[in-house]
């Protein structure tokens, strides 16, 4: 319940942005543009909170799967330990070693957890740049709307005073941003060490699959 509560958090961030983005303001290309960039940050932000809860539920499960594969081969070896003092050690050898097929093949992929990882390191690399960017952001801003010779006083104003509200809102996204990808970033770099997990072979595996086979 606990992922729903912040996806729907981040959707009622984004519903209050585009609230905001609604209201009537300046039709300068640089507040158009500025406003068009926050609309497309909520929406990412939504996307990247989703993503992150997805990733975080596949690290509990594999975690979870793989302590209990681990703890499967502990129950069989043992077995074949008491097994192998009687006359009965090759029918439990066969029997015991083909319940190990029963756990299926890995259900991560290295490659894919690993590319990820990487478009995610990128884009979190982007966002904390963007961040750190803001006062250049803000002088960019009121350098093309002073630029506009075509607007009276009291326009550029009131499209200063748009732009210093809009440039609030985005910043507050960065963070928000900024830090659900460093939360993203470390559930990736969990996943792809279960994945790698899942592909090391079990102590003693590969004894009982020789002694089955005889």
């Amino acid at each position: 319940m606990d992922n729903l509560k912040r996806i729907g958090e981040a959707e009622q961030q984004r519903e209050a942005v585009r609230a905001q983005l609604a209201e009537p303001g300046s039709a300068h290309p640089a507040i158009v543009a500025l406003r068009e960039e926050i609309a497309a940050l909520s929406d990412e932000y939504v996307t990247v909170v989703a993503r992150s809860e997805s990733v975080g539920a596949d690290v509990d499960r594999a975690t979870a799967q793989l302590a209990e594969v681990s703890s499967a081969y502990d129950s069989i070896r043992q077995q074949l330990e008491i097994a192998a003092l009687s006359d009965a050690l090759g029918p439990v050898l066969m029997e015991q070693y083909a319940k190990l097929g029963s756990y299926g093949q890995p259900a991560l992929d290295p490659r894919a957890t690993a590319e990820l990882l990487s478009r995610t390191r990128l884009r979190e690399f982007q966002v904390a740049r963007m961040l750190s960017a803001e006062v250049q952001s803000r002088e960019t801003v009121y350098r093309a709307l002073e630029a506009d010779k075509g607007v009276s006083a009291a326009e550029l104003a009131a499209a200063v005073a748009e732009a210093d509200r809009l440039l609030s809102a985005r910043n507050r996204l960065l963070e928000s941003l900024n830090r659900t990808y460093m939360v993203l970033t470390g559930q990736i770099v969990d996943l792809f060490r279960e994945a790698m997990a899942e592909r090391e072979p079990q102590p003693g595996v590969a004894e009982l699959a020789d002694a089955a086979g005889r």
